[in-house]
């Protein structure tokens, strides 16, 4: 009798340490390229991300870094609820949010800054070849009239 209530205190004191909460964080209306990124304060908390098909995606395991901050990306995540699996262990908060990511629209703002800037030099260059042809210009109609 007292090993099986020696064996139920110590499931009980275990099951109190190894909190762990879980819930709905964000809703993806198609399948997109995403970026997550989690913060914290103190220790680096377990987290695991639900995918509405069922895959679990721990982004913190193996993670030890004193940055206190994770950018996990993911490509082509599925469409639906997502939900998270967390422990916050030492910390006061965790913060998780997620922005949708796309190299496409990263490089088409790339090159639209390229075509701005390379617009500016074309200008830029105008402006000096004009400045100069007047200079030229003028000192030459000065001579002409220094002869007359």
């Amino acid at each position: 009798m007292r090993k099986i209530l020696i064996v139920f205190l110590t499931f009980i004191m275990l099951s109190t340490v190894v909190y762990a909460e879980s819930q709905n964080i964000f809703y993806l209306e198609k399948k997109s390229d995403i970026v997550v990124t989690l913060q914290w304060e103190n220790e680096t908390p377990d987290v695991t991300l639900l995918s509405p098909d069922g895959k679990k995606i721990n982004i913190t395991k193996g993670y030890n870094n004193d940055d206190k901050k994770i950018t996990y990306p993911i490509k082509s995540a599925a469409k639906g609820q997502w939900g998270v699996k967390y422990d916050k262990k030492d910390n006061e908060y965790i913060d998780l949010f997620h922005n949708e990511y796309s190299e496409a629209s990263d490089n088409n703002k790339l090159n639209k800054n390229i075509l701005v800037v390379t617009g500016l030099l074309s200008l830029l260059s105008t402006i000096i070849f004009v400045v100069i042809v007047g200079v030229i210009y003028h000192s030459l109609k000065v001579k002409r009239n220094k002869d007359i």
